[in-house]
């Protein structure tokens, strides 16, 4: 999944035109600031990010830094050779991506590519964040957010699989029997597959009485 995103976030715009691409990546970030109107708007708006002008002069020249950064790191990332992400990108053509016969790459991935350009998808997105944005990406918060996300679904999933619990002794003769769960009758099914199903199912049904 790392390789498949690496790559996305490294595609060019290809035969489209800038305006007509439906694709955000580094490339076409990249391209879209260099445009002249785009480039003076973000260095007037760092020269606005404080209504008194404070600090306009630096301002704009973080903005002007971080846009060389941008522009340095995805120059040496297109033009290294051995090229690392050109060598993810084949592997996922010929293995991920496409039901193509084709011949297998000479270069495969090695050891460290992924990590090496996740990393460098990092920097390239606080580049980015700081030119475009004029803020700072913080990846403490956006771990804890990352966190807290996946405890309150967790926290439900348990929560229907209590919900279900109370609804087969309250359900009329008759009804259905629900769907066995892992250690039911020699079944094999993951447990935590019928916990996720029964959640999002019961978000479902709760939809359609609103």
């Amino acid at each position: 999944e790392l390789m498949m995103i690496i790559v996305r976030a490294s595609d060019k715009r290809g035969g489209y035109k800038l305006e007509k691409t439906d694709k955000v990546t580094f490339p076409i970030i990249a391209e879209s600031i260099a445009r002249e109107p785009i480039h003076a708007l973000l260095l007037q708006q760092a020269r606005n990010w404080f209504d008194d002008g404070y600090r306009a002069d630096e301002n704009e020249a973080s903005v002007r830094k971080a846009i060389l950064d941008l522009n340095e790191r995805l120059e040496k990332l297109q033009t290294e050779d051995p090229n690392r992400e050109k060598r993810l990108r084949n592997h996922r053509n010929v293995f991920l991506a496409h039901d193509l016969h084709r011949p297998v790459p000479n270069d495969p991935p090695l050891f460290g590519d992924i990590s090496e350009l996740l990393e460098e998808m990092r920097l390239l997105s606080e580049s980015a964040t700081l030119a475009i944005r004029g803020s700072e990406v913080s990846w403490e918060l956006l771990d804890d957010e990352v966190k807290r996300s996946a405890d309150w679904l967790w926290k439900k999933v348990g929560q229907e699989e209590v919900d279900d619990e109370l609804d087969d002794v309250r359900s009329p003769m008759g009804t259905p029997p629900r769907s066995p769960r892992a250690g039911d009758r020699g079944t094999t099914r993951p447990i935590i597959i019928d916990r996720l199903c029964g959640f999002f199912r019961g978000r479902k049904g709760r939809k359609k009485n609103a």
